[in-house]
C-alpha cells in the first residue's frame, strides 16, 4: 500500500503487519454532558483501519447519563475512561487526557460530538512514515456532517494537499476546522490553556515554530455543528467572555509577534476582538490596554469604536453587542 505526499515521496506500509510494530496513536475525547452522542465520537475512533490506537475519554463532571454511558466501554483494552469530579472546561480535559495517553507517540483531539471516517488515523500516519523528524503535525479537512460543506480553509493549495507553515496559521491562510495528528515528542511540557475556551490553535502554532506540517487532501472528520453547547458559539455571561479572553490572548501569546510583522492589520483586530471579549469579563483594565494597543499598531473603525466601549459596564455592553451581531454586515469594519 504506497501514499504519496505530493512532493515525490512514499512510504510502502508491509502487508500483514503486527499491531504493535507501528506507532501507537492517542486519542483524547473530551465530553460533558453528552450521553447521546459520545459513543458515535467513541465508536469512530475504534473503528480505524489503522490497529494501534488508544482512547483517553475524559468525563468533565457530567451531570446526565454520560458517565453510566461510558462505563460500557470499561472493558475494553484500547480504551481508558478519566472523569473530573466537577467541570473544568474542555482545555483542562484535553490536558488530563494527554497525561492519561502512556507512550502513545502521537496524539489527536476529537470532540464529543463529532465522528472521525475509518481511514482517519492511517491517512495521517503515513505521513510521519515517510520521514518522522520532517514534521511536528499532519492534519486533513473536515466537514459539516449535516450540510457536507468544508469547515477550513488552506486558501494558498488549490489541490487541497500541501504544507502547513507557522506563518500559514499565525496569518489566517490555515483556518478553520481541521483534524490534527501531532508528534507528543515536540510537544514538551507545552499544554492547553485551562482558563481558555480553546486554544488548540496555538498549541498547533508552537508546534508548527519547530517543524512544518503537512496537509493531506480527504476529509477525515465529520463535524456535528448542531449542539447549542458547542465551544464555538458565542456566550455573552461573564464566565464565558473570561474563557473566550483567554482564547484570545493564548492565541496572541503564541504568535502575536510574527502576526504584527506579517500583516498589522490583522493583528490589530484580534487586540480589539480580545479587548471585545476582556470588557464582557468585566476586566476593564485589560480591555483599555488591548483597544489601545490595538489602535497604536493599525487605526480601524473597529479600534477606534472598541475605546469608548471598552469602558462601559458589562452589564450595558452585553446587550449592544448581541444587538451589533444581528445588524453586522451593515455596520462595515466594525463587527463585535
Amino acid at each position: 500500500m504506497r501514499y504519496g505526499l505530493g512532493v515525490g515521496a512514499n512510504v510502502a506500509v508491509a502487508e500483514g503487519a503486527v499491531q504493535r510494530s507501528r506507532p501507537l496513536v492517542g486519542i483524547v475525547v473530551a465530553t460533558f454532558n453528552r450521553a447521546k452522542l459520545v459513543s458515535r465520537a467513541i465508536e469512530s475512533a475504534l473503528d480505524q483501519t489503522y490497529p494501534n490506537v488508544r482512547v483517553v475519554v475524559v468525563d468533565d463532571g457530567s451531570t446526565d447519563d454520560t458517565p453510566a454511558v461510558l462505563q460500557r466501554y470499561a472493558t475494553n483494552e484500547k480504551i481508558r475512561l478519566l472523569r473530573h469530579a466537577e467541570n473544568r472546561g474542555a482545555t483542562a480535559s484535553f490536558n488530563t487526557g494527554l497525561s492519561g495517553l502512556g507512550d502513545a507517540q502521537f496524539f489527536a483531539l476529537l470532540g464529543s460530538d463529532d465522528a472521525l471516517r475509518p481511514d482517519a488515523v492511517e491517512s495521517l500516519v503515513r505521513v510521519f512514515e515517510v520521514d518522522l523528524d520532517r514534521f511536528s503535525l499532519a492534519a486533513g479537512w473536515a466537514q459539516d456532517m449535516h450540510s457536507r460543506t468544508t469547515t477550513g480553509s488552506m486558501r494558498h493549495l488549490r489541490a487541497r494537499e500541501g504544507m502547513i507553515n507557522f506563518e500559514d496559521a499565525v496569518t489566517g491562510s490555515w483556518v478553520g476546522d481541521f483534524w490534527v495528528l501531532a508528534r507528543r515528542d515536540l510537544l514538551g511540557d507545552v499544554r492547553f490553556e485551562e482558563r481558555a475556551t480553546t486554544s488548540e490553535g496555538a498549541v498547533w502554532w508552537r508546534l508548527l515554530r519547530l517543524r512544518p506540517g503537512w496537509l493531506v487532501p480527504q476529509v477525515l472528520l465529520e463535524v456535528d455543528r448542531t449542539g447549542a453547547d458547542r465551544l464555538s458559539l458565542p456566550s455573552y455571561t461573564p464566565t464565558s467572555a473570561l474563557r473566550m479572553m483567554w482564547s484570545r490572548k493564548t492565541e496572541l501569546d503564541a504568535g502575536g509577534k510574527d502576526l504584527r510583522r506579517a500583516n498589522p492589520g490583522s493583528y490589530a483586530g484580534k487586540l480589539a476582538e480580545m479587548a471585545k471579549w476582556a470588557a464582557l469579563a468585566g476586566e476593564g483594565r485589560r480591555a483599555r490596554a488591548a483597544s489601545r494597543q490595538s489602535l497604536r499598531v493599525a487605526p480601524t473603525l473597529r479600534g477606534i469604536l472598541m475605546v469608548p466601549i471598552s469602558t462601559l459596564p458589562p452589564s450595558l455592553l452585553r446587550p449592544m453587542i448581541q444587538i451589533w451581531r444581528r445588524l453586522r454586515g451593515r455596520v462595515g469594519e466594525f463587527r463585535p
